[in-house]
């Protein structure tokens, strides 16, 4: 059946400009309502998978599936229906400063032919729905940034897409909006059940906004999977450097004395992951009370995957504590301890 598709599915998808490739062999899915972010370093062929995804670029080879069709190969005129399952919101909002809010968000149906009544209807419902139903009437140059990509989602959602396509859509806004403009894309997912991608270098907002995350260097996928799972145990080297501003990591004067062997009086060091219940519980005092373990907490810190805490800590224990504190951790439900090695303070 139909509904059964991927809304998206890359197969195979080669990009090449003259001899420079840019995509190389990119397969994936995305399936309805789903929410998955797109990451990687500048260069990484990021915007050009969004063109292709959008019908904007053709692949040298392989094939792009849009609600199972074949768009790779259609001429301009087929994809003009398949374009309006597609919404875009861009960086810098791409309004038109002569219309007001109302006649932008309209626009996309006037295009199509819908009647004045009907796209006038349409515009004030989905102003009602990305919450900003007094702007109707304002001019693009009298919002804030996070009216205008406000306005910007609801033009995206005019034609009922079947997928949202957002390039960047929060790297022009400041923390406080960008958090807002995140709840207002989970309340659009949830409630129109809309496929979403996101194309971006803010591993904050794939933490609070994606389901999964694809992860992209010179054109090729090197790591995905569920956001959880992929930014608490990142595989690859550039994911790490990408999530390295939100992961704690030790003081150089610490890092600097660490040694592989352990000698007389010596600490462990400990990198501990945790992830749910677990983070919010006493961890230190409970190695204390219960194992009779002293853990001394060098660097932490908790970040959230949706609703999901994070906890990444190091800890100091005495050497000859090591194997125990490991056991014992993971006793406690901690997801993963590693040692780095030895310090002696």
């Amino acid at each position: 059946m139909a509904s059964q598709l991927p809304v998206i599915e890359f197969k195979n998808v080669c990009r090449q400009f003259g001899k420079h490739v840019v995509l190389s062999d990119i397969s994936f899915s995305i399936q309805k309502s789903e929410i998955v972010g797109i990451i990687g370093h500048s260069g990484a062929g990021k915007t050009t998978l969004l063109r292709c995804l959008a019908g904007l670029e053709k692949p040298t080879s392989g094939q792009v599936l849009i609600e199972g069709k074949n768009i790779t190969n259609l001429p301009e005129k087929a994809l003009i229906p398949l374009r309006q399952r597609i919404g875009l919101i861009f960086q810098y909002f791409n309004l038109l400063n002569s219309k007001n809010v109302l006649n932008n968000i309209a626009l996309p149906l006037k295009i199509s032919g819908v009647s004045k009544t009907e796209r006038i209807k349409k515009a004030k419902e989905l102003l009602e729905l990305v919450g900003i139903p007094d702007k109707a009437y304002n001019y693009p140059a009298q919002l804030s940034g996070g009216q205008k990509q406000r306005v910007g989602i609801a033009r995206a959602l005019a034609a009922n897409p079947a997928l949202l396509l957002c390039d960047e859509a929060t790297s022009a806004l400041d923390p406080e909006t960008t958090r807002s403009i995140i709840e207002l894309l989970i309340q659009i997912n949830q409630k129109l059940k809309l496929t979403i991608v996101l194309i971006t270098h803010e591993m904050s907002v794939i933490r609070l906004l994606a389901d999964r995350v694809i992860v992209l260097q010179k054109g090729k996928i090197i790591e995905q999977g569920l956001v959880s799972k992929v930014f608490s145990h990142p595989q690859s080297e550039t994911t790490q450097q990408l999530l390295q501003e939100e992961q704690p990591t030790l003081p150089d004067s610490i890092l600097k004395n660490i040694h592989k062997n352990p000698l007389q009086h010596d600490h462990a060091i400990l990198h501990v992951i945790m992830m749910g219940k677990v983070v919010r519980e006493p961890l230190i005092a409970n190695l204390q009370k219960n194992y009779q373990i002293s853990a001394i907490l060098l660097e932490g810190n908790i970040t959230h995957i949706r609703e999901t805490p994070i906890g990444t800590t190091f800890l100091a224990v005495p050497a000859d504590q090591c194997q125990q504190t490991i056991k014992a951790l993971t006793n406690m439900g901690v997801e993963t301890v590693n040692k780095v090695g030895y310090v002696n303070f």
